[in-house]
């Protein structure tokens, strides 16, 4: 049933863009979830000592690619994230 339910409220989109473009609201609540996290891990076990930024490649800016390269590159960072945050509270229960 939720199989069909998630079906229903399934969001038509007209083109590439559009369908890139709605991911970011998704990308934009893990990474909210992933900041949470963090201050939870911090609040338990300290600060993590800040990382440092790593190189990007400029896309083209109407790329298709490049956009879905840098979203993906996003969400690795924000799974990263989790990850560490998630690793670290197992590891002090």
């Amino acid at each position: 049933m939720a199989y069909a339910t998630g079906q229903a409220n399934a969001v038509k989109h007209p083109n590439i863009s559009d369908a890139i473009s709605d991911f970011d609201p998704v990308l934009d609540r893990a990474q909210q979830y992933a900041e949470r996290l963090q201050k939870i891990h911090d609040r338990i076990l300290g600060p993590r000592p800040a990382e440092v930024g790593g190189n990007k490649l400029d896309a083209p800016p109407h790329s298709v690619i490049g956009s879905i390269n840098e979203r993906r590159s996003r969400l690795v960072a924000i799974l990263d994230s989790i990850e560490q945050a998630v690793v670290g509270i197992e590891s002090s229960v």
